[in-house]
């Protein structure tokens, strides 16, 4: 116990036996207080060697005090901030600036903590104080903040670009389209073949221009009272015509009615994209499980996944493919990204589902591992009948 060295002064007055008792005391109370702070402590020598841990940093890291004494700090952080804990420690004198590092768990898995180191004197020589706080929720709403105000950007960006792109696409159509009826370039083959190559590229700009629109709307579209489960049975019957004869569509739905507030073409769109995505991941064959349920989200709960406590309905689409890799299911809802060859996709489908979900109170989230397949997770506030 490392505060047994640290000098509590004897009482002048009293026996031998009533200052050692109060020294004993004093030790007791410290170490209640050493092991009952919120924040984590390590207590290191001069060359970063852990000498006492308290049990908050244990409970952090999922440690236990006989496992971190003797290793050395940098043992303890992920290998990206080993030379900046070396520098921070380095030349310590007196109380050190904040810095924010992450600390490796014993599963693996990283934690971002700010630390604060600090300088003190020993009965016998000088230590360090490493004090850590968990900042890990911290950090993700402040990544939550960043991509609402970049999804905020880009949404009225597109809607700008999208309103004057269009005007330029109906002219081109509505010209082509009044070419055509020219006799003289109707009767001519290849011209009115290379003016239906101009009709055919400006549709496919006219989609993408609506796509951009559905993206940039704020409010989800025209919300109204829907049942759940009866919409994706509904978006079945015009899709399943398009889904190749090796995938099989599995559906396991809630046997009540569930009900939403939603744009009933962006939920059909929603589902859309997600089982075309599954497909493309599949190829030709696989199986993708459709299922619908209510969960109730806890304030506990509403740590991980961002949105607010109370009962929602939800919709897994999920497929047994190849999965994604880890490096790439941070960016799955940034607009424009794709993991799709060049052409076979515009990257605003899974972000046009997170931005819709935001707008009415729900969420979408990721889990995924490589050889396991993908699920994505869409949570929709329930209406009370």
């Amino acid at each position: 116990m490392i505060l047994n060295l640290i000098p509590f002064p004897n009482s002048e007055s009293g026996s031998g036996d009533e200052n050692n008792i109060a020294h004993n005391g004093d030790i007791i109370r410290y170490q209640s207080i050493f092991d009952n702070i919120k924040e984590g402590i390590c207590v290191l020598d001069k060359n970063r060697v852990i000498l006492d841990v308290n049990r908050t940093i244990c409970e952090m890291l999922d440690f236990s005090e006989d496992q971190l004494i003797g290793k050395k700090i940098e043992d303890i952080v992920s290998i990206d901030f080993h030379r900046e804990i070396v520098d921070y420690l380095s030349k310590m004198d007196g109380m050190r600036d904040n810095r924010n590092i992450e600390y490796t768990k014993s599963d693996n898995q990283t934690i971002c903590v700010e630390v604060n180191a600090t300088k003190i004197a020993g009965s016998k020589k000088d230590y360090i104080v490493l004090v850590s706080r968990d900042i890990s929720e911290r950090r993700k709403l402040q990544e939550e903040l960043i991509q609402a105000q970049k999804m905020e950007a880009l949404g009225t960006m597109a809607s700008g670009i999208a309103h004057d792109f269009s005007n330029v696409l109906t002219s081109i159509l509505g010209y082509a389209d009044f070419m055509l009826l020219d006799e003289k370039i109707s009767e001519d083959k290849d011209l009115s073949s290379h003016m239906n190559c101009v009709l055919k590229a400006a549709e496919e700009g006219k989609n993408l221009i609506d796509r951009l629109m559905q993206f940039s709307r704020k409010n989800g579209g025209e919300r109204r009272v829907i049942n759940l489960n009866n919409e994706i049975e509904e978006a079945f019957m015009m899709l399943e015509h398009s889904v190749v004869a090796g995938i099989r569509i599995i559906f396991n739905l809630y046997p009540h009615d569930i009900i939403i507030k939603m744009d009933k073409s962006a939920l059909h769109q929603m589902l859309f994209n997600l089982v075309f995505n599954a497909c493309d991941a599949l190829e030709s064959e696989g199986k993708i499980v459709i299922t619908t349920r209510i969960e109730k989200i806890l304030g506990d709960n509403s740590k991980e996944l961002p949105i607010k406590p109370g009962r929602y309905a939800v919709l897994s689409v999920m497929d047994n493919g190849p999965g994604i890799p880890q490096q790439l299911q941070s960016r799955v809802f940034d607009p424009f990204f794709t993991t799709k060859k060049e052409g076979h996709g515009t990257g605003l489908g899974l972000s046009t589902i997170y931005r819709q979900l935001r707008a009415i109170g729900g969420n979408i989230e990721l889990k995924s591992e490589p050889k396991k397949g993908s699920e994505f997770i869409l949570y929709f506030p329930i209406i009370d009948e």
